[in-house]
């Protein structure tokens, strides 16, 4: 973590970790400061970018953090009415924001996990003071982030959720519901600088490989179109995905008349489908939409970062219990690297395989 942070603001931090009890539970209290002569900074989302891209940090740990910052604009710019590219941060574009986006973005990739589950997002109430003045709670930039994912309100005064922690949970979180079935492998305690009589301020993480099983119910949306660009079809989807859709394809059809159209499914998990039936109706030109619940089975999957002789590569691996059924490496990856040594993606991906899988 403090290694990618230097990476992209170097010398202008440091990180002090103590453990802390927070209601008779021990936990981790993480606190990041200035070092002599860094100074908060306006910055426009392109300063930042810039900033993430010209770093030396990992390809997986560049692509979260840039995936963060570009949900973080797009709330911003939504409350104030103007472009993601137009947008100045100000707490946001400070050393403290960076480290917490980078950092956190460091660990996740660092921790591998497959699949990020995340509990419905809790919120406070009140005001709070702002670069922009008084703002009540949550703040404006706060909702527009969350719009899509399951929240829940809370009789705390004061921000439980920030807009920082909000694009975190946007940009890498799965999916949002109960703790789903696993074998636990390890857990974390995260504490926050406030304390409550009546509740601990802490974030708890559970790492664990999910338990195979007979299949979940999820649900399939439908919708054919005969009248919609192919620029909105692909605008579609990538809404979709961004409010939680589990998969979403599309299939070729011949419709009345003789006329060629396509089939656009969706696969939802029932918390989502609500949200994404609106969503299908909002970007696309269907006037109906045709779902049912089916059984979806999958097999136990996991995600295991390798070196290779090109550098680091992540490798998908799933299978039936402990056999080994499939193993792919991660497309990012492979075209991180193959760009960095001059080869195809395909050369690349070849060579990979033969020192990676040579069996």
């Amino acid at each position: 973590v403090t290694q990618a942070v230097e990476a992209v603001i170097p010398g202008q931090v440091s990180f002090h970790v103590e453990v802390v009890k927070v209601h008779s539970i021990s936990a981790n209290s993480t606190s990041i400061a200035p070092l002599q002569g860094a100074m908060a900074q306006l910055r426009h989302h392109a300063d930042i970018v810039q900033m993430i891209e010209e770093s030396r940090l990992a390809p997986g740990v560049k692509r979260r953090a840039l995936a963060t910052f570009e949900v973080l604009a797009k709330g911003e710019s939504t409350v104030h009415g103007v472009s993601p590219g137009a947008v100045h941060f100000h707490e946001v574009g400070a050393w403290d924001s960076i480290a917490d986006i980078v950092g956190v973005s460091a660990a996740l990739e660092h921790l591998g996990a497959d699949i990020i589950v995340s509990s419905p997002v809790p919120l406070g109430k009140g005001f709070v003071n702002t670069e922009h003045g008084v703002m009540p709670v949550p703040v404006p930039a706060t909702v527009a982030i969350l719009q899509g994912i399951p929240v829940i309100g809370t009789d705390v005064h004061g921000e439980m959720t920030t807009p920082t922690g909000a694009a975190l949970v946007k940009a890498h979180v799965d999916r949002f519901g109960p703790l789903p079935a696993m074998a636990i492998e390890a857990t974390g305690w995260g504490a926050g600088s406030r304390r409550f009589e009546d509740r601990p301020n802490l974030l708890r993480t559970v790492l664990g490989e999910a338990l195979e099983s007979e299949g979940s119910t999820v649900w399939k949306l439908e919708a054919t179109l005969d009248d919609q660009t192919a620029e909105g079809l692909a605008f579609a989807m990538e809404s979709l995905f961004e409010h939680g859709a589990l998969d979403v394809w599309f299939a070729p059809v011949t419709m009345k008349k003789s006329r060629p159209g396509v089939v656009l499914t969706v696969l939802a998990l029932p918390e989502h489908r609500l949200t994404l039936r609106e969503v299908l109706y909002k970007e696309t030109t269907t006037l109906g939409i045709r779902e049912e619940s089916v059984v979806r089975s999958s097999l136990s999957r996991r995600v295991e970062s390798r070196e290779s002789s090109f550098g680091a590569v992540r490798v998908k691996i799933a299978g039936i219990g402990d056999e080994v059924v499939t193993r792919s490496l991660e497309f990012e990856d492979v075209r991180e690297l193959a760009k960095r040594h001059g080869l195809s993606f395909r050369e690349m991906t070849r060579r990979l395989s033969l020192e990676l899988f040579p069996d």
